[in-house]
């Protein structure tokens, strides 16, 4: 389940700061993002999540250390339309209870995590 109050700092940030009119599109925007990462599953190496949509985060290279995972993975942002895919980096860590999702699909920098509580198998 999506930690909603520590996803998304940024976007809801706005939120409080912006006109009524503009907070709705905003609410959309931010319903949409908790859309996309609901029902994240990690297994072996492939990172689904989504509710409508479902993408996929596919790695094909990864480097860990003892908390963190860096690595290069095939974007799929519908795995129901395979064609459109792009290589992103991404980056996994451990922090407490908690599992922080980064993924970069601007290049180099990347959005805000997305957290999640750590799943105990």
């Amino acid at each position: 389940m999506l930690n909603l109050d520590e996803s998304f700092c940024d976007l809801r940030g706005r939120l409080a700061q912006e006109s009524p009119e503009r907070r709705d599109t905003l609410q959309d925007m931010l319903a949409m993002r908790r859309d996309e990462f609901q029902n994240f599953d990690i297994d072996h190496g492939v990172i689904t999540s989504g509710k409508m949509l479902v993408q996929e985060f596919r790695l094909v290279r990864a480097t860990t250390d003892e908390e963190e995972l860096r690595g290069k993975a095939i974007w799929h942002e519908d795995i129901h339309d395979p064609g459109d895919s792009s290589a992103i980096n991404v980056r996994l860590s451990l922090e407490g209870d908690e599992l922080k999702f980064w993924y970069f699909p601007n290049g180099d920098e990347p959005g805000e995590p997305v957290v999640l509580p750590r799943k105990v198998p």
